[in-house]
C-alpha cells in the first residue's frame, strides 16, 4: 500500500465507513530554485533570496488540505458538531495540534509505513517544491495575476469565506489549493534562508514562530501590496506564533523521510 512512486489514500474507512479519502500524491526528489523570482522588490527582509534547493528523498503530500471531517475522524471528535463543515479545510488549529494529528496517524499505521517514513508536516522546501510542480513562475499557472482565480480562492472571489477543498484547478502534479483558500502550516520554525546551495534544509532559528505558506481566501491579490498578487506567490513565506490559532490557517499532510 505504501509503495514509492504511487499515490494512495490513507485507509480511514476502518475508523468510519463514509469519508472523503485522505489522498497523498507521490513527489519525486529533485532540485529547484527556491525563493522569489529574482526581483528584489519581492523579498521580505531578505528571507526569500533564491538559492538552489535539493530534496534528496521522495515523499508523499496531501492532494487536498486536511478537512474538518478527516480531523474529526482521526482525533476522535463527534462529527455531529461539524456536519456543515465536513469538506472545508480544518482551521483554528496551531502547529502542535497539526503535528498531533500526524502523530495519531503514525500510531495507527506504524507497522505499515515504509522504513524511515513518518507522517508529519511538509518542510518549507518540500512545500514550495510541490507547489511549483516544475514551474519557475510567480504562480504555478504563470505570472499573470488575472489568472490567479482559476487556481486560488482569494478575497476577490471567495465572498469572504473559505471553500470546500478541491474546487479550484490543481497544479501540474495534481495538488489542489496550494495557493489560496487557507494558509498551510509547515514543519519549519522561523529562519532566514541559507546563503548558498542547500540539501533538505529545515528552518529552526526561532522556535516561537511557525512558518506557513499559500495565501488565503481572506487575502487580496490586488489591494495593499506593492506587487500585485505577492501574497499568493509560490515563494512567499508567512510566520506566526507557533501556538496561534486563526480561521485562515490549516495544514496538508505529508509522509516523509
Amino acid at each position: 500500500m505504501w509503495q514509492k512512486d504511487v499515490s494512495f489514500s490513507v485507509p480511514l474507512k476502518k475508523l468510519i465507513p463514509k469519508f472523503k479519502p485522505l489522498t497523498l500524491v507521490w513527489i519525486n526528489p529533485g532540485s529547484f530554485l527556491m525563493g522569489s523570482s529574482g526581483d528584489k522588490s519581492d523579498y521580505v527582509h531578505g528571507y526569500e533570496k533564491p538559492f538552489k534547493a535539493t530534496i534528496s528523498q521522495g515523499y508523499w503530500l496531501g492532494k487536498f488540505l486536511v478537512t474538518q471531517e478527516q480531523w474529526d475522524i482521526v482525533m476522535g471528535i463527534d462529527q455531529s458538531q461539524n456536519k456543515q463543515l465536513q469538506d472545508l479545510p480544518v482551521v483554528n488549529i496551531n502547529r502542535e495540534e497539526a503535528l498531533s494529528f500526524c502523530t495519531t496517524l503514525n500510531n495507527l499505521f506504524e507497522a505499515q509505513l515504509p522504513s524511515g517514513y513518518r507522517f508529519s508536516l511538509p518542510t518549507e522546501m518540500q512545500w514550495e517544491f510541490a507547489c511549483r510542480a516544475g514551474t519557475t513562475t510567480k504562480f504555478y499557472n504563470g505570472d499573470d495575476v488575472s489568472n490567479l482565480s482559476d487556481i486560488a480562492w482569494s478575497y476577490e472571489n471567495s465572498l469572504g469565506h473559505i471553500h470546500p477543498v478541491g474546487e479550484k484547478e490543481p497544479n501540474a502534479w495534481g495538488l489542489h489549493d496550494m495557493l489560496g483558500n487557507v494558509f498551510e502550516w509547515c514543519y519549519d520554525f522561523g529562519a532566514p534562508y541559507p546563503s548558498g546551495d542547500a540539501v533538505d534544509w529545515i528552518g529552526n532559528a526561532n522556535e516561537l514562530t511557525g512558518m506557513f505558506r499559500g495565501g488565503s481566501s481572506y487575502q487580496s491579490y490586488s489591494l495593499a501590496y506593492s506587487v500585485a498578487g505577492y501574497i499568493f506567490y509560490c515563494s512567499t513565506r508567512g510566520y506566526s506564533f507557533a501556538d496561534s490559532k486563526t480561521p485562515n490557517i490549516g495544514f496538508r499532510l505529508c509522509l516523509r523521510h
